[in-house]
């Protein structure tokens, strides 16, 4: 039992005499310590002792105490029981208290916790300290039972002063030593009006106003199911400085929270006000398909949106195809875009007028009542191969001395239209009776 809790903790360990002895019985022998550490030894040859007074022991921790009986054979089978001490103060503040710039207007601070000798019980939460420098106005005291947390919406330019303490059930411990931190006062704006939609059962797409600035490579976008103020668990995406982007193999059915910012080599911008994307797709066509693909044409069918019933589709397509020409000479073809409108009662369409073994990159939008913009629907087409085009004849070289065997110089076919797997070369002689 406890009899003493301050300064230190004292404990009175109590027992009977064992009853069965096998011998005389010639004393105790009392082993205590912290649980699974190294135990300190009594050896307490007085019979009529049944008590013992352990003192200076350390708050809020378990002890495992050991008691034995002696008789002239040595030492009988130990009982063991376990003690709690009291919680007390931590005497110690959170340690390596650390922060940095998550974005410019955002801060994670981090530490851990005081030593063990000095936390005097469980770490039942720690208390953040945070507010603007020589502004008690603006103080904010965060409660967490975390080593970590996120402030947000800071203001630019501004100096913060940040300190850390932890808590057990009695109470709280000293605050660390504050440690300041400055926002920059420049840096890339969020971006605006930033939309979602769902484009199939696994994929949405995302779409907002540009950002200007100077030095700006890109972008960087933020997903997750569980939007946490910290978004370092989020799922992250560097994109170049377009400004829409499709995210693919997401959670059917699922709601994500998206957050966007343009990035520079060095650092990131604003972040953009979170907004919320259910992946189901609702307003865009479903199950485009390619079907009856030749040299020339391919069927596009699809099926009309679940919630949205367009004025028209829009169909657009093009690509730029490469392939070697019959001098091995790498060649680029650019197809300019092609859009097509068609019907709203129509969920079918033959493309003509194709080029042979070109992969077309073909986007199908349904157009709403006010024709703002919707995600279209995507597939790659690529139609089949064709003959390639004439060549130009062989050219004549030599006749070797034997007169039985004549060396040509054979030309080449271009690739424009598939890839060559061989030639034929026909030999016609005199006699009039060709040889393949």
């Amino acid at each position: 039992m406890v009899v003493q809790e301050e300064p230190n903790v004292a404990v009175e360990v109590r027992w009977i005499p064992p009853s069965q002895t096998y011998g005389s019985l010639l004393g105790y022998r009392l082993r205590y310590g912290k649980k699974g550490m190294q135990m300190t030894d009594f050896e307490l040859p007085w019979l009529d002792v049944q008590s013992k007074r352990l003192e200076g022991l350390e708050k809020g921790t378990t002890y495992e105490i050991r008691l034995a009986g002696k008789n002239n054979v040595g030492h009988g089978q130990e009982a063991i029981e376990y003690i709690m001490t009291p919680d007390g103060v931590p005497t110690m503040a959170p340690q390596n208290v650390t922060c940095y710039l998550q974005s410019p207007l955002s801060v994670v601070i981090w530490w851990d916790p005081p030593p063990p000798e000095h936390r005097h019980g469980e770490i039942v939460n720690y208390t953040v300290h945070f507010q603007r420098k020589m502004d008690s106005d603006s103080l904010i005291e965060r409660n967490t039972s975390a080593l970590r947390t996120v402030f947000k919406d800071l203001d630019k330019d501004v100096d913060y002063s940040i300190k850390v303490r932890a808590s057990t059930s009695r109470g709280s411990g000293p605050w660390s030593s504050a440690i300041d931190l400055r926002t920059p006062i420049s840096f890339p704006p969020a971006p605006t009006y930033v939309r979602g939609l769902a484009t199939s059962e696994s994929s949405i797409e995302l779409w907002w106003d540009p950002v200007v600035g100077d030095n700006l490579v890109g972008y960087r976008v933020f997903y997750t199911t569980t939007a946490d103020a910290d978004i370092e668990k989020w799922e992250m995406r560097d994109i170049p400085l377009t400004p829409s982007v499709e995210l693919n193999n997401l959670e059917r059915h699922s709601v994500y929270a998206v957050q966007i910012t343009a990035r520079t080599n060095d650092t990131i911008g604003q972040l953009s006000e979170t907004v919320m994307v259910k992946v189901n797709p609702e307003e865009v066509i479903l199950n485009l398909r390619a079907h009856s693909v030749t040299t020339h044409t391919v069927t596009l069918s699809w099926k009309r949106p679940i919630k949205m019933d367009p004025i028209k589709y829009k169909i657009s397509y093009g690509t730029t195809k490469e392939f070697k020409d019959s001098q091995l000479q790498r060649q680029v073809q650019i197809v300019p875009p092609l859009r097509v409108d068609i019907d709203p009662e129509t969920t079918s369409h033959v493309l003509q007028d194709l080029s042979p073994f070109t992969s077309y990159q073909v986007n199908v939008t349904a157009v709403p009542d006010d024709e703002s913009y919707r995600p279209p629907a995507k597939i790659t087409v690529t139609t089949a191969m064709a003959a390639p085009q004439p060549m130009v004849k062989p050219d004549f070289f030599t006749v070797h001395e034997d007169g039985q065997l004549i060396s040509v110089i054979l030309p080449r076919a271009s690739e424009e239209f598939g890839p060559i797997s061989h030639y034929y070369v026909v030999v016609v002689p005199e006699i009039g009776r060709a040889h393949v």
